[in-house]
């Protein structure tokens, strides 16, 4: 029990810590293209910059054959060097506003560096030890897809689950705490969905309620903190005990549902915020589309259909929604030559 206790403490310092990083990156994201900024959003766009990045340096190892070691070591160069550039950046921006920096983001760029740092040490520390090249995350992949035999479509998720998790930038920490990395993946996802899950029904609650400006809704703040503490605890058993078999229903609750409706707060960076109160028809389709496309668990699909979503109903902020919407198509390529490399090596077209 006590160890389960460590695991769970040690994923959850690792998620906070990689969230840090995630909104480092996000934030000069927004901050560069003029858009609204808010802390979800920061988190979000940052892992999805970061994600794309590392998979981008992976598929020519993916195809090549190459070694881990050598792409976990050129990735840490990449993002310990941008990370750095990120937060330059924050700084003259705050500089020109003759504004210092604020806490939260003094917080955000010292857990990056201590993520730098911590992955420096077990790249020099460990990963001389494992020796793992791609043919045995390739095995992995192949061991997935056919434990489950009960639809083609089915397996072709769990083979993007795997290789978006398993050969994702989550491995190097989770190896150095000797957490899975899907459990990682899962952890930060849920934590991030609760936390966009609360600011969306803190928003129903004030159109409920009607309340809003500066004033606190309790009812809305009390909505707002007791439904996700409750599916925290209907989903505790599966993140203490990190059940293999089970943990897919967590998953899919939690990324399916909670993470696809906390993508409404991406309307808040392409609205005017005197139209907020009348956008909430807008938010609650959005919020439907994507449990809808969500099924098809492609997280890159998901975001770029809720940025276009936002672009056309931002109206009066119409040019900059599509400015976001180009830069945010990048992240769906990867998966597109995922999906091709896949298909063309069940279908014997190619050897990898």
């Amino acid at each position: 029990m006590a160890e389960m206790s460590l695991t769970a403490l040690a994923c959850l310092l690792v998620s906070v810590a990689w969230m840090a990083l995630f909104w480092l990156w996000g934030s000069s994201f927004l901050t560069g293209i003029r858009a609204k900024r808010s802390f979800a959003g920061s988190v979000v766009f940052g892992y999805l910059v970061c994600q794309s990045f590392y998979q981008l340096f992976y598929l020519p190892f993916l195809v090549f054959g190459g070694s881990y070691r050598v792409l976990s070591c050129l990735w840490l160069a990449v993002i310990a060097s941008l990370s750095v550039l990120q937060a330059v950046f924050l700084r003259k921006r705050r500089s020109r506003r003759k504004r210092r920096l604020n806490r939260n983001e003094v917080v955000g760029i010292c857990a990056a560096g201590a993520v730098i740092l911590g992955l420096a040490l077990y790249i020099a520390l460990r990963v001389p030890l494992y020796g793992v090249d791609t043919q045995y995350y390739l095995s992995l992949m192949n061991e997935l897809y056919y434990r489950d035999t009960s639809s083609v479509w089915y397996g072709v998720q769990r083979f993007h689950h795997g290789i978006c998790s398993m050969n994702s930038l989550f491995t190097v920490s989770s190896l150095l705490t000797g957490i899975r990395p899907y459990y990682i993946f899962l952890f930060t996802m849920r934590l991030l969905g609760v936390y966009m899950t609360s600011m969306v029904l803190y928003r129903a609650g004030e159109i409920v309620f009607h309340r809003s400006g500066g004033r606190i809704c309790w009812p809305a703040l009390t909505l707002s903190v007791l439904v996700p503490l409750l599916l925290m605890c209907w989903g505790s058993q599966y993140t203490a005990e990190f059940y293999y078999w089970r943990i897919n229903e967590a998953k899919g609750y939690c990324q399916f549902i909670l993470l696809p409706l906390g993508f409404t707060v991406f309307l808040d960076m392409l609205k005017n915020p005197s139209r907020r109160k009348k956008l909430w028809k807008e938010q609650l389709l959005v919020g439907v589309a994507a449990v809808a496309v969500s099924a098809s668990a492609l997280v890159s699909y998901l975001f770029l259909l809720m940025m276009g979503t936002a672009a056309l109903l931002a109206r009066d902020r119409f040019r900059n929604g599509l400015k976001t919407l180009g830069r945010s198509a990048v992240c769906a390529l990867p998966n597109l030559v995922y999906l091709a490399i896949y298909i063309l090596e069940k279908t014997g077209k190619i050897s990898l």
